[in-house]
């Protein structure tokens, strides 16, 4: 969870400045998709499946006929996906940047 912030924070700096910001969209969304789009699913995505289904488990939450509500972090997506496969929920993802990087999405 530190890396994952430390990560974040790191992240947001780039998103502040104007030049940065498109440094941050071309980096990520040029180097991370062509990385995702071929090789294997990396293990830490299905440890994250794991540890929703675990938490879920441990807390009953989300359960079927729950309504989420994911703003604007982007980095939700594909959560939000997974617990649509293991449970009857609706949920919502709002962004104001359509990052999504769809080719990766289906390897």
């Amino acid at each position: 969870m530190f890396k994952y912030c430390l990560a974040a924070m790191a992240l947001k700096s780039f998103s502040c400045p104007h030049l940065t910001k498109r440094v941050y969209r071309a980096l990520g969304n040029t180097l991370g998709a062509k990385k995702r789009e071929v090789g294997q699913m990396p293990d830490y995505y299905l440890n994250r499946i794991k540890r929703m289904l675990r938490l879920a488990k441990s807390y009953g939450i989300p359960k079927d006929g729950d309504r989420l509500i994911e703003l604007g972090t982007g980095w939700l997506h594909w959560e939000a996906i997974i617990t649509r496969l293991f449970f009857d929920v609706h949920g919502i993802l709002f962004d104001v940047w359509d990052n999504r990087q769809m080719d990766a999405l289906k390897n």
